[in-house]
């Protein structure tokens, strides 16, 4: 079974969103914690 190395961490951009509450919130706000973001659509 061969394998090659797992790639070096990359930085997520700078990215800013709207809440459930309307506010404006941002990825950098969650530094240094696990985040999962869901995208969805109803296509």
């Amino acid at each position: 079974m061969g394998g090659s190395a797992a790639a070096p961490p990359v930085t997520a951009p700078a990215v800013t969103f709207q809440n459930l509450d309307g506010q404006k919130a941002s990825l950098d706000a969650f530094r240094g914690r696990p985040v999962l973001l869901t995208f969805f659509t109803t296509w």
